[in-house]
């Protein structure tokens, strides 16, 4: 058993915005994207980003673990961002707001 730690949609989000360049300024002045693939503003672009990163991520990793054990992966969500996350994604993982907690007391259990 193993797991995946990613960032959530407003860490990424925040790196974005105090990591790159005049992008803060920018997103300030930007005005509505159009409907369709491509954004036409920073914070379009910014939100198309973040959503396609995760699709991107969930699907390669499902793929390979799919194809390395020949079993279809669980999906757990952890964190504050858990229940957007499930929201962008076709198939659904578990919320489990506990899950590092759970994880420790597993720990635990086992070094006595």
């Amino acid at each position: 058993m193993g797991g995946l730690i990613v960032p959530g949609i407003h860490m990424m989000r925040e790196a974005l915005m105090t990591k790159t360049s005049d992008i803060a300024k920018a997103a300030e002045h930007s005005t509505p994207s159009l409907a369709g693939v491509l954004a036409n503003n920073t914070v379009g672009a910014s939100r198309a980003a973040r959503s396609s990163l995760w699709r991107g991520w969930r699907t390669a990793r499902r793929e390979v673990i799919e194809q390395s054990t020949g079993v279809k992966p669980k999906l757990f969500i952890t964190g504050g961002d858990a229940g957007m996350i499930t929201g962008t994604m076709r198939s659904r993982g578990e919320i489990v707001p506990d899950l590092v907690l759970q994880g420790l007391a597993v720990i635990a259990t086992q070094s006595n």
